[in-house]
């Protein structure tokens, strides 16, 4: 029973630091395109700037949704409904973390090829 606690714990507290992160993110880039306006490399990064906006704003989301499927998942009593709520907020915090990941790389490459 304390593993099974443990694992809500996880899952939520999980949920609430990937959210941030994605929140962050966006409002990071969306700082740094501010700065980049006035200046000619910023026509080079514009593309990837969306891109990774993009992803970022998905990244944040994702794990919002989790809270969802999380708390539908205490309440249920069968067991074949319980791993399959499991499984689909297992896949949307590792959707979440990928797609930060694709939007730094992303971010990465934009300044890389504006320079």
């Amino acid at each position: 029973m304390r593993a099974l606690e443990r694992l809500h714990g996880l899952i939520s507290q999980g949920a609430k630091g990937l959210s941030i992160l994605g929140g962050g993110a966006t409002v990071a880039l969306l700082a740094f395109v501010q700065t980049l306006l006035d200046k000619p490399a910023y026509l080079g990064f514009e593309r990837f700037a969306v891109g990774a906006l993009a992803c970022f704003l998905v990244s944040a989301f994702l794990p919002a949704i989790t809270f969802f499927f999380h708390f539908s998942l205490l309440n249920k009593p069968h067991h074949d409904e319980r791993e399959k709520k499991l499984k689909a907020v297992w896949w949307l915090l590792g959707g979440s973390s990928a797609l930060l990941f694709v939007g730094g790389l992303i971010t990465f490459i934009g300044v890389w090829v504006a320079l």
